[in-house]
């Protein structure tokens, strides 16, 4: 978690982008073409987030995400 974003509210573009790809409000060409750092949010989309956690069991995603 980067530092103060529980005391802020701020957040970086890939962790919005996530949130935004995690709740189906967008797809992943469109996070993927919008990011400045598409390793990162790969490994956030992997990781179910939270680039230290280790990558959770699939879970029968759309079958347009393709990593």
């Amino acid at each position: 978690m980067q530092v103060g974003q529980q005391k802020f509210g701020m957040q970086t573009m890939n962790q919005s982008l996530y949130s935004l790809y995690s709740k189906r409000l967008a797809g992943l060409e469109e996070v993927m073409a919008r990011t400045s750092d598409p390793e990162e949010l790969k490994q956030m989309i992997a990781k179910g987030g939270d680039p230290n956690q280790q990558a959770p069991q699939p879970q029968g995603r759309s079958s347009r995400v393709k990593y």
